[in-house]
């Protein structure tokens, strides 16, 4: 079964990284990524830069299963590979079915997709008791990492989901656009503080930061109430990794024993 994973994990990954691929270089129903997000401008929009991720993303991803499908064949973490099972390859199907809802402006749908995705990488991460043990070097690098950065990308992506699709129904209850867009900063913040504090997920938060900086860089010249508070949440994350990271540095693999 776990060759049969892995194999399908692999698949995944050639198949959304293809499918992703086809969406930027084709219309679908008219639509391009860049384009409709563009057409739908929600504040929470992260600066088109930021969007580059999904490379490194994918790079990780292909290593992950590139790593999985050896050791189901020949390697030594038998545990790891049960513990991580499909749910990486549910993300990248359930990724692809969002790209088709997105482009084909089925914004609630996309909102569903994308929650799924966000779900079954959180099982992931609860499976696997990320940064709940001290694991080997191989393990943090070829697991953790990719699954840290591709759900914290998607948690911030379904933030975004989510504000695009409230702007589409034309939401504004109680407050402006502009107000919403730094409540949604603040719980964004506030989500990625308490995965720091209960999983110690830095690679997670440094996704965070990296979105955060994108929306103050897209807003530096008009929304100066959002620019400061996606700086001010960015720093404050940033601040409290490096906290974290020192007080755990005796445990981390990575860091030379003449620092710990």
């Amino acid at each position: 079964m776990k060759k049969l994973i892995g194999i399908i994990n692999l698949l995944s990954v050639f198949a959304i990284i293809y499918w992703n691929y086809y969406v930027s270089t084709s219309a679908i129903n008219g639509n391009k990524m860049g384009q409709l997000s563009n057409e739908i401008n929600s504040l929470f929009t992260p600066s088109g830069y930021a969007f580059s991720i999904w490379s490194i993303i994918y790079l990780g991803l292909f290593i992950n299963a590139i790593w999985y499908l050896i050791q189901a064949f020949k390697g030594k973490y038998q545990e790891t590979l049960e513990q991580q099972g499909i749910w990486l390859a549910v993300a990248n199907i359930a990724s692809g079915f969002w790209l088709w809802a997105w482009l084909n402006e089925s914004f609630l749908v996309s909102v569903i997709f994308m929650l799924i995705i966000l779900r079954a990488l959180m099982a992931a991460v609860i499976r696997l008791k990320m940064e709940k043990w001290d694991a080997p070097k191989e393990i943090i690098g070829f697991v953790w990492w990719p699954i840290s950065l591709y759900s914290g990308w998607i948690t911030v992506a379904t933030v975004t989901n989510i504000a695009a699709f409230l702007k589409t129904e034309n939401f504004n209850l109680f407050f402006s656009e502009e107000v919403w867009t730094i409540i949604m900063i603040l719980i964004t913040t506030a989500l990625f503080l308490y995965f720091l504090y209960t999983r110690y997920m830095r690679e997670f938060n440094a996704v965070a930061v990296w979105a955060l900086i994108a929306i103050a860089v897209r807003h530096w010249d008009s929304f100066q109430s959002i620019t400061y508070t996606a700086i001010f949440c960015a720093v404050l994350i940033v601040v409290l990794s490096l906290i974290q990271g020192f007080n755990y540095r005796k445990t981390n693999p990575f860091v030379p024993s003449f620092l710990k």
